[in-house]
């Protein structure tokens, strides 16, 4: 019976941690498969600081540089906005 209370608190802790990293790594562009370094133990502290001081894929190229609007886009967008109801 501990056997399994401590694999289901395994698998809540894991969850707990591994979604949130998950989002993190998603939005900053990095890859995330590597969230599974948060739950290594010891490895963990060495990831997190690769992580804060090292050079973040999103901060590379920006994607607002990348993908330039055309005109009518630009408009198409003016129009879309104006026409939304903020509650």
């Amino acid at each position: 019976m501990e056997v399994l209370l401590g694999l289901i608190f395994a698998a809540f802790y894991a969850a707990a941690v591994l979604i949130p990293v998950a989002r993190i790594l998603d939005r900053t562009g990095y890859n995330r498969w590597a969230d599974f370094i948060a739950i290594c133990p010891v490895v963990n502290i060495f990831g997190l600081w690769a992580f804060a001081f090292g050079e973040w894929p999103s901060e590379i190229a920006n994607p607002r540089e990348l993908d330039k609007w055309s005109a009518e886009d630009n408009e198409a967008f003016k129009k879309a906005m104006a026409n939304k109801k903020w509650s």
